[in-house]
């Protein structure tokens, strides 16, 4: 017990000096101080330790509380109270105090937390003192402790206590008094009781005396009655005069608990039979002392003609001090034991006859005197027979009277556990039909053998029909170790290749599932140690209330429990517990995640989403899928993990469009209404299943008459136009690859003019590929158009970027093909995957394989339509692709492709490659806008060979017409550049030494403005990053570009576009993205949303010049804006020939 006051100290029981120096703090009130000094100092004479800490001054509010308490208490008089500790400074506002008084009595302390653990309560402390105190009529006079003489009887010596026990409500304190109290009346009424019991005992001593058969009954009686046996209760019961076998109870006769037990039975049969004397378990339970079925002794009378005429009951309990008597010491035992010695033959004093004996010494007494003698001797010669063959062996004692079955279990002491024993009680319990009363375990002996004992009371009406051959084929099948069942599972189903899993899995594992539960997640691992791959299990628990999912991941992968609660949560699953368990096999580590989930809201063909959602989620693993909230449609709209690839493709176009709704939002318009989605997708098998040979029209019409039906139940006007949108992109789909068998990507060829609200120009056709590695688009001007593939890294709006790029490449193309095209992909992933040249390759080739699966080839002069396509559309065969940003050395790779096909262009189908030109290389682009930009500043007086110029540049060293441009004349400076990454910035540059720089990051594969020489940027200039919060503003940069706000710092976004705006000779467009409009358009007109915040108008423009060499730098509109404002030439580079 702890104490608090000024500081806290650890007590070995003695808290006096703490609690007298709390009452010196405090005027006692209305009590002599004296007395209660020394009530104090006798009842805290001990205390037992407890864990939780009390305050001196919760000790001294006790100790004051019991003396008012018991001030007034008269001789033999009981006194209880329960109340609620609602004072300040005691230890918890909420727990319960139960005081008790009463005369020194045996086993009342016992009884009374008999009394409160019946309710569950917790007892975290209690202090109880026998105190010799003397009254007047005023009160207590004189407080001692109990005196060395005749305390027990001069009727002084009080047993005082309180009990410090968990929070109560008022009606169970009203039930927590009556039962302390019955506790000591019922105690009252054994020691009062106990006397009188004795002398039924002499009573029947003296009847049996005169019999000599009777000898060892006698001797019995006598030791029980020599404290061998706490005497609690006695009956008597005679015969019957209106029956010749019941008995009759004599209520009068009772004693002890006996006759406080109103509810017992009047009259009962002779049983145990004819003998004088029988030791069994009662149906009594006390209260008393201990809390469990009393042990009866029963005495018969019989007359002369054999008849019971009386039989006497005692009930009680042997004392602890019997265990430790030898069993030749004990009356009725020792016979036993001369029998059981008798009928082995062996010697006492040989090995066997020793080894015999000792068995029967650590019988406890009870079993001893309950046991038969043939009991006794089979039971005995079975546990001998173990110490050689230590094994699991079943022995019961029935007591078919009364209901008791006494299992006697060893087992070997290498399976032994405290859990292993509860999973025994259960077995007994259930084959029984009963409940486990009573539980005792220890070592036997030095044989590795440990006996656990079982008491399990049994119902009057209840029948067993197994035999003790069966209930111990039950114990033994429970005391196998998991492992050892596991090992004869996979022998019977698997095969002993698969017995390296015996000891892999971890004992929380063992604890939740059984072997035979273990052998498909053996073979779900094994899978996955063999592929690298993880694996998925779904599955209903028998009762079908939830469902349970597995998944199987190495442990080295990067795949955490928050990855895949997110993965699992995006699948629309509700997860209520999560399980994990490590697995080691082979030298590796798999990690099993066991998740409980909850029921979905609605209701589900099992077998049908157990294969989608363990397929979706493989593939999310795999990195084979996006991982996002499409995923849910597979429970909720019940689609195949391609279906809502197809679905999560759509909304991936529409996102290309400039569609007003983002990714997150359309995903939560399609999660609310699954049926429509359900539709969308049939509507698109109508359309595009080539299986379906008849009744296409007639089903597509059918289909879109019952989404025209679902439509008038949507009131939401956005829900409304996002689901038409994608309804009408999917009537506007001309070819798809998504039949042609299970790609790593999805292609669907579109007819642009039908998709709605699609940005100007709408191209004739355009084909989109999807794909969880990459995004690709191809627009067509018309049916026979030219024009190259970038490697864009545009990842939010690219179709926007090649939709510029196609503007200018129709006109460009026209001298010589019709009209022009151009095409574009993203890649997708993490950032050492994206950066990395042979993963972009192998995505560009995916790309134009998704192009060429759905464009028709020409085979013997005959227009051929690849299968699994069903077409919308006339035949189209014309397709080529040329050299452009990022893809200058892939020409080679397209061919590559093309060969693959077989298409008919061969290696005309992209220009460039090893047989072509490298654009970059010759630099024709670059090389035709510098001659146009020469003559324009010659017409301004100006050779821009031979002297310097200013320019503000828009691209990097590695594109082809920035580089090329930006090295056809030494005398350029350049005061500052951007790309999508960086801002370059170089207030006063040295042309010459700028020069050659910008050549080495030229001849440097993939660089960037973060490679240029800092040591050669001019004093207030940099390379900053687009992505960083701001940066600072130096004189020089205010100088250079005209800057005229006082902030000490600028977001690059700002800084962009003041370099925009700058005063120099030329602005030099080698980049990608529209930057000047007419101040009369807004930025939605414009169609660049990645752009938005750089863009400036015309009339801000303060450049001589703007050459737009690489994308359409200015909208129509911003160009006429700009010669208003005195703009002195536009440089258009649409008579430069590409491709």
């Amino acid at each position: 017990m702890h104490t608090t006051g000024d500081s806290s100290s650890s007590f070995d029981g003695h808290v006096v000096p703490s609690v007298l120096e709390a009452l010196s703090r405090k005027s006692p009130q209305n009590i002599k101080y004296d007395l209660l000094k020394s009530f104090i100092e006798k009842f805290y004479n001990f205390s037992y330790s407890t864990d939780m800490e009390l305050s001196a001054e919760f000790l001294l509010h006790m100790a004051e509380d019991l003396y008012q308490f018991i001030n007034q208490r008269k001789p033999g008089e009981s006194l209880v109270r329960v109340f609620d500790v609602a004072r300040p400074n005691f230890p918890d506002e909420s727990l319960t105090i139960v005081e008790t008084a009463n005369d020194n009595l045996p086993f009342i302390v016992d009884s009374v937390m008999i009394a409160i653990k019946k309710h569950d309560l917790p007892i975290y402390h209690y202090t109880n003192s026998v105190l010799h105190i003397k009254r007047d009529d005023s009160g207590i006079v004189d407080v001692d402790i109990l005196p060395s003489d005749s305390c027990a009887e001069n009727g002084t010596c009080e047993s005082v206590a309180y009990f410090v026990v968990g929070k109560t409500t008022k009606d169970l304190q009203e039930k927590l008094k009556a039962d302390v109290e019955k506790a000591l009346y019922s105690v009252t009424c054994c020691v009062n009781d106990w006397k009188p019991m004795l002398d039924r005992v002499s009573d029947l001593l003296h009847d049996f005396e005169k019999d000599l058969s009777c000898s060892e009954i006698c001797h019995f009686l006598r030791w029980m009655s020599s404290d061998n046996f706490v005497f609690l209760g006695f009956e008597e019961y005679v015969k019957s005069p209106s029956s010749s076998e019941d008995l009759v109870l004599l209520i009068e006769r009772s004693l002890g608990l006996a006759r406080i037990e109103s509810h017992r039975e009047s009259t009962k049969g002779s049983a145990y039979g004819r003998v004088h004397l029988y030791v069994a378990q009662s149906n009594l339970v006390s209260n008393v002392h201990r809390h469990e079925y009393m042990m009866c002794v029963g005495v018969k009378t019989f007359n002369t003609s054999g008849d019971v005429i009386k039989e006497s009951c005692f009930y009680g309990f042997f004392t602890s001090a019997v265990a430790f008597q030898s069993v030749l010491d004990i009356p009725i035992i020792r016979r036993k034991v001369e029998y059981a010695e008798a009928r082995s033959g062996f010697m006492r004093y040989g090995h066997n006859g020793k080894a015999l004996f000792t068995i029967i010494q650590k019988f406890s007494r009870e079993e001893l005197l309950r046991a038969s003698e043939e009991e006794l001797f089979q039971i005995s010669m079975g546990i001998l027979s173990l110490s050689g063959n230590p094994k699991v062996k079943l022995f019961t004692l029935r007591d078919t009277v009364n209901g008791f079955i006494v299992c006697i279990i060893f087992i070997p002491k290498s399976v032994a556990s405290t859990e292993l024993a509860d999973r025994i009680a259960l077995v007994l319990e259930g084959t029984l039909m009963g409940e486990v009363v009573g539980k005792y375990y220890n070592m036997y002996n030095e044989s590795d053998i440990v006996r656990l004992q079982f008491t399990v009371k049994v119902a009057a009406d209840a029948e067993c029909l197994l035999s003790e051959r069966d209930i111990e084929k039950l114990v033994v099948e429970t005391t196998k170790r998991w492992e050892d069942r596991l090992t004869e599972v996979i022998m019977e189903k698997m095969g002993s290749k698969f017995l390296e899993y015996v000891t892999a899995f971890p004992k929380g594992y063992q604890e939740y599932f059984a072997p035979r539960s273990a052998c498909h997640d053996i073979l779900k691992i094994h899978k996955v140690l063999e592929s690298g791959i993880g694996e998925v299990d779904l599955y209903l628990l028998d009762n079908d209330s939830q469902y349970q999912l597995k998944i199987y991941v190495p442990l080295e992968s990067d795949l955490r429990l928050s990855k895949v609660l997110n993965v699992v949560k995006k699948m629309g699953a509700k997860m209520s517990l999560h399980y994990g368990y490590d697995v080691n096999v082979r030298g590796q580590c798999m990690r099993l995640h066991h998740f409980v989930l909850s029921n979905t809201h609605r209701s589900l063909d099992h077998h049908r989403v157990k294969s989608q959602f363990e397929t979706v989620l493989k593939q999310v693993f795999c990195k084979k899928t996006e991982n996002d909230y499409f995923n849910s449609l597979v429970i909720l709209a019940n689609l195949q993990w391609k279906e809502v690839l197809l679905i999560r493709a759509l909304s991936r176009y529409l996102k290309q469009i400039s569609f007003n709704y983002s990714q997150s939002y359309i995903q939560k318009v399609v999660r609310k209404y699954p049926d429509m989605i359900n539709l969308f997708v049939k509507l698109f098998e109508a359309r595009f299943d080539p299986k379906l040979s008849e009744g296409r029209e007639e089903k597509v019409a059918l289909v879109r008459k019952s989404i025209e039906d679902l439509f008038a139940q949507v009131s939401d006007v956005v829900h409304d136009y996002v689901l038409k949108s994608m309804y009408m992109l999917i009537m506007a789909i001309l070819r798809t690859s998504y039949y042609q068998g299970d790609k790593p990507y999805l292609s669907i060829k579109i007819d642009s003019c039908a998709v709605p609200d699609m940005p100007l120009p709408r191209p004739f056709r355009e084909i989109y590929v999807y794909s969880n590695e990459f995004e690709g688009i191809h627009l067509r001007g018309g049916r026979v158009a030219r024009g190259g593939l970038r490697w864009s890294d545009r990842s939010e709006d690219f179709r926007t970027e090649i939709l510029g790029l196609m503007k200018a490449q129709m006109t460009k193309n026209s001298v010589i093909v019709p009209v022009g095209s151009k095409g574009g992909f993203i890649l997708k992933g993490d950032s050492k995957k994206v950066s990395s040249v042979e993963y972009a390759v192998e995505c560009y080739k995916n790309f134009l394989r998704g192009i060429l699966d759905i464009t028709d080839n020409i085979v013997d002069g005959q227009c051929v339509t690849a299968d699994g396509i069903v077409r919308y559309d006339d035949d189209d065969s014309y397709l080529v692709v040329a050299a452009d940003k990022g893809t200058a050395s892939f020409s080679d790779y397209a061919n590559e492709v093309s060969a693959e096909y077989n298409f008919w262009l061969g290696d005309a189908f992209a220009s460039g490659g090893s047989v072509g030109f490298d654009h970059k290389k010759i630099g024709i682009t670059a090389k035709g806008a510098w001659v146009a930009a020469q003559r324009h500043f010659w017409v301004m007086g100006r050779d821009i060979q031979r002297s310097t110029f200013t320019v503000i540049g828009i691209g990097d060293m590695s594109g082809d017409v920035f580089g090329n441009g930006m090295l056809m004349s030494d005398k350029i400076c350049l005061l500052g550049a951007f790309n999508h990454k960086h801002i370059f910035v170089d207030p006063t540059p040295d042309p010459e030494r700028s020069f050659v720089e910008r050549k080495r990051l030229f001849n440097t594969p993939g660089s960037s403005w973060q490679d240029y020489d800092a040591a050669l940027i001019s004093k207030g200039g940099g390379v900053f990053c687009r992505s960083s919060k701001s940066i600072s503003l130096t004189k020089e940069m205010r100088q250079c570009f005209g800057i005229e706000n006082r902030e000490s710092s600028i977001s690059p976004n700002c800084l962009i576009k003041h370099m925009l705006k700058a005063p120099v000779d030329m602005i030099w467009n080698g980049g990608i993205g529209t930057y000047v409009k007419s101040s009369k358009e807004n930025n939605a007109v414009v169609g660049d949303k990645a752009n938005d915040s750089l863009r400036i108008d015309g009339k801000e423009v303060r450049a001589s010049m703007i050459a737009e060499g690489g994308n359409l730098g200015c909208t129509q509109l911003g160009r006429v804006e700009y010669a208003e404002a005195g703009g002195k030439s536009i440089l258009t580079l649409l008579t430069i020939l590409e491709g």
